[in-house]
């Protein structure tokens, strides 16, 4: 009995020590979760600087009570939970405030369910009272685990207009270099969703004011993740992400190597062909799975005025797939170049392969993985395009059959077998 009694008493004792964290202690924290932030967003957090860190909050918790921070406060820490070590250190008190019953909690609950990886019970009402919370809203600054969340949440048009009108007023120069990374995609994605039904020029308003902000903070180059919000911006600058692509020239391609010596100086000069361009490279495991279909492609249309180009760039590394090694090239382009012409021969390549000045992850046509594939009508239009890791060739070739006829080229009167030659050889291999 008097052992429990003493335990609890030093139980207290101890609750006793650690006081509410004030917010001149409170920005001394900040001060070192944004020095641990910058090398996690820099790449270069390493295994002892998270030791580090872990040693640092526990130290910093055993003085200041972190369940004793305020709604404003623990708004500010979510910014640094991507950080794992962040995130379990603030879950036990952001489970506790997101447990109360008040419109504030509501988007804590969200941010708990973000850090959990849980989906969240979301409704377009529900949504649009936490959007409306006064901290949330200042500039974006802490939004981006909650723009992100749009996605989730099936809206109509009209319900789309009230979002963007709600959000409008707060884009400008000081929206936090991650609010760009939701407001160019999941919101971007549900103007785009709502289709004509959505008001066109609020449309073209919020698209530029949302690149003249990105612009601005670009050209002032303070921020830490300027390099980051300069790649939103060429992503988002693009006929691909206004939903323009389809229909549209293509946009160009300038060749600095070709593996046919083809005078080939760009994109362009291919025109009056149908050309189907494969953007993959080396290191890129699916793309390389994808040449027996490429190969047979390539065959069926030997004899067609039909052009295929598998597209990379120079990536500073080569993938020598016969000997299972990777090469070194940084720096020097020419040996990439010249490790290309073995690679090709070794994997039996039929049909050009070309590097070019534009990055294979190339904004102009969405590439955000490998291998994707676009397709250009003899009018130099994109008639197609996406990711793809695995589709069978029947499917391109029933595209390109129907762009011929629609030129009125020569075309191949039978239907392609409907076979997955890649499938098939990976299958082998396996076996």
């Amino acid at each position: 009995m008097i052992k429990n009694l003493l335990l609890l008493f030093l139980v207290v004792c101890f609750s006793c020590c650690s006081k509410p964290m004030n917010n001149e202690k409170f920005k001394e924290c900040l001060t070192t979760l944004s020095s641990y932030n910058k090398l996690y967003n820099e790449g270069n957090f390493t295994a002892e600087d998270s030791a580090k860190l872990k040693a640092y909050l526990q130290e910093f918790d055993s003085k200041y009570d972190i369940k004793k921070v305020n709604y404003k406060q623990m708004l500010t820490l979510l910014r640094y939970a991507h950080i794992n070590i962040v995130s379990e250190w603030i879950m036990p008190s952001l489970t506790k405030m997101a447990e109360q019953k008040s419109d504030s909690s509501c988007l804590l609950q969200f941010a708990m369910y973000n850090l959990e990886g849980k989906e969240a019970p979301l409704t377009f009402e529900r949504y649009m009272k936490i959007l409306s919370n006064p901290y949330l809203m200042i500039h974006l600054s802490n939004s981006n685990f909650v723009l992100k969340l749009v996605s989730k949440i099936e809206m109509n048009a009209t319900q789309t207009e009230q979002l963007i009108r709600h959000i409008m007023p707060h884009i400008d120069s000081k929206v936090a270099v991650f609010g760009f990374y939701a407001l160019t995609s999941e919101v971007w994605g549900k103007i785009l969703a709502a289709g004509e039904a959505f008001p066109k020029e609020l449309k073209e308003e919020y698209y530029q004011k949302v690149l003249a902000a990105m612009r601005e903070i670009i050209d002032e180059d303070k921020d830490l993740n300027v390099n980051n919000l300069k790649e939103t911006y060429a992503s988002f600058n693009t006929l691909y992400a206004r939903g323009e692509l389809i229909g549209s020239i293509a946009p160009e391609l300038d060749f600095i190597w070709n593996s046919a010596g083809m005078e080939l100086k760009n994109l362009s000069d291919l025109r009056g062909k149908i050309v189907i361009v494969d953007f993959w490279a080396t290191w890129c495991t699916p793309c390389v799975r994808s040449f027996p279909n490429i190969r047979k492609l390539q065959e069926r249309y030997k004899d067609y005025p039909v052009v295929f180009i598998g597209v990379t760039s120079i990536q500073g590394r080569h993938i020598d797939r016969v000997n299972n090694k990777t090469i070194d090239t940084k720096g020097d382009p020419e040996k990439e170049l010249n490790l290309m012409k073995v690679f090709i021969k070794d994997q039996n390549m039929t049909w050009n392969v070309a590097f070019t000045k534009q990055e294979v992850y190339n904004p102009d046509y969405g590439v955000r993985g490998i291998p994707h594939i676009a397709i250009i009508d003899t009018e130099g239009k994109v008639r197609y395009n996406k990711i793809n890791p695995g589709s069978a060739p029947y499917e391109e070739a029933e595209k390109i059959d129907a762009l011929l006829k629609e030129a009125g080229l020569k075309y191949p009167t039978q239907p392609m077998e409907k076979r997955n030659y890649a499938a098939e050889a990976a299958a082998s291999t396996k076996k």
